[in-house]
């Protein structure tokens, strides 16, 4: 498992499903989340989001500059209104906090 976990830390801008994942390792979509969670201590879905909102965090606070909805799209989100709710969620804070505090607390 921890094999399918190096793989989703190199793919998670990607579509991942849960098929897809099950697959790789020729297991039943149920059992990949039971040696998932078993193994990580979290869903894969949870792990996926985690990353991903990690890496728009690091993305906003790099470059303020980024517009919002492109760092959207390159964490693997096409709905911008779910990865802003998402974000949230994960940071405590919306993603345009994010990029005023990271010019300097001036508006984006």
């Amino acid at each position: 498992m921890m094999e399918m976990k190096a793989y989703i830390d190199g793919h998670f801008r990607e579509s991942l499903t849960l098929t897809e994942l099950a697959k790789r390792l020729y297991i039943s979509p149920g059992y990949f989340c039971s040696l998932f969670r078993q193994a990580t201590g979290v869903n894969y879905l949870e792990y996926i989001a985690s990353l991903r909102m990690d890496f728009a965090k690091r993305l906003l606070t790099e470059d303020p500059s980024r517009r919002i909805n492109e760092v959207a799209e390159l964490c693997g989100y096409q709905d911008l209104k779910y990865f802003r709710k998402l974000f949230k969620r994960h940071h405590g804070m919306t993603p345009m906090k994010l990029k005023e505090e990271a010019q300097g607390g001036s508006p984006a």
